[in-house]
């Protein structure tokens, strides 16, 4: 983690320094899943520190110019936000609790080049998500 907390501050040198930004960004570091600005505003306000709904999605914007932050997924029609990593990954996300779990693999690799083999498209990314019930979910299914 202090390995990304030093990409993230020479990512914002010479900016000036923001207690908000700060806050959303330990969220996210802390949570290590993506997560809605809604939960974002919710955890920070848990801490007793004053922040404003509009006040987060101004800041994910920012941080998303800055490369800092991803829409990485989107689920009930909310977009969930990360902290960018080396490479990408997937998830697979419970439809019972919300669960999700990085996939380790990116199953698509193979086929990417396929089909830009196929239709002479250079293919710049993709998104992956596997959707089912969790152990426990399903357990109590």
């Amino acid at each position: 983690m202090n390995k990304k907390i030093k990409e993230i501050e020479q990512n914002l040198k010479g900016l000036k320094s923001s207690k908000n930004r700060d806050n959303i960004i330990s969220v996210l570091i802390k949570e290590g899943v993506p997560v809605s600005v809604e939960d974002i505003f919710l955890r920070i306000k848990e801490k007793n520190n004053k922040i404003s709904l509009s006040t987060v999605y101004r800041i994910i914007d920012k941080l998303i110019a800055l490369n800092i932050v991803r829409e990485a997924s989107r689920h009930d029609d909310k977009a969930l936000y990360e902290l960018v990593q080396n490479g990408h990954h997937h998830y697979i996300i419970c439809t019972k609790c919300k669960k999700m779990i990085v996939l380790n693999s990116c199953p698509i690799t193979e086929l990417e080049q396929k089909i830009s083999q196929d239709t002479g498209f250079y293919i710049t990314g993709h998104k992956y998500e596997i959707y089912g019930e969790c152990p426990a979910c399903h357990e109590n299914h």
